[in-house]
């Protein structure tokens, strides 16, 4: 019985330390994530947290939750997964959850398609449940990338500020849809139809204030991808 009592006060022990050890290399990244463009206090604002909160978190006394994590890596354009487990990954398991990380990016500082497809310069990563994404499409991670919608040309359908995500595998026309396309080197959000018998595409805003485009083909567009998923802010 001592010898019981003994190994499990071995193994809290060892827990104790790995829990340590684990807090303390997320708070050097949290640090060196805001390092040049953050201080404890801006930070803290920025991400809707308290200045005592940051530090606690920095000094190893407490972790910021995935919903943390994930807004500290939005506001220092880190990867989240790179915050909370010291490497760049696709995937992560926090809280007995498996995630996947995505790139996000503007569409109005996203330079065309190429900036995406390469992953160039996006403005943080959003995490999404890994078995959630393998319901909604079967494209693997790196063929995805959430944009922030910008303008009123796709009301009612998307507002200005609201993420989509986009599969940059899906780019086949004949499904009518929502699609991200380049258009002179700049991304735009439209709605998309593909007559049945002439194959001629329709581009549209949702917003009638803009002009429709007709019968055009499809070498007249340069596809990045559909969207297949919205976020807002409602508050």
């Amino acid at each position: 019985m001592n010898d019981i009592v003994n190994h499990d006060t071995h193994l809290d022990a060892v827990t104790r330390l790995v829990i340590s050890s684990r807090a303390m290399t997320i708070a050097k990244r949290i640090a060196q994530a805001r390092k040049g463009k953050f201080t404890q206090e801006t930070l803290a604002e920025a991400i809707g947290a308290a200045q005592s909160t940051v530090a606690s978190w920095e000094t190893g006394k407490n972790e910021p939750d995935l919903k943390m994590i994930e807004r500290i890596a939005t506001k220092t354009k880190m990867d989240p997964a790179w915050i909370a487990f010291a490497r760049a990954q696709t995937s992560a398991i926090i809280d007995g959850e498996r995630y996947t990380s995505v790139p996000m990016y503007d569409i109005d500082a996203a330079a065309g398609a190429g900036a995406i497809a390469e992953e160039e310069n996006p403005t943080g990563y959003r995490l999404f449940e890994t078995d959630w994404l393998r319901d909604m499409t079967r494209s693997p991670a790196s063929k995805l990338a959430v944009i922030k919608v910008r303008g009123d040309s796709m009301q009612e359908t998307l507002f200005n500020g609201d993420h989509v995500l986009v599969d940059l595998n899906s780019r086949h026309l004949a499904r009518e849809g929502i699609y991200v396309i380049s258009v002179e080197n700049r991304l735009q959000v439209k709605r998309i139809t593909m007559h049945p018998k002439t194959k001629l595409l329709t581009v549209r805003s949702d917003n009638q204030n803009y002009p429709t485009y007709t019968d055009l083909t499809v070498d007249d567009l340069e596809v990045v991808g559909r969207v297949i998923w919205l976020g807002r802010n409602v508050g």
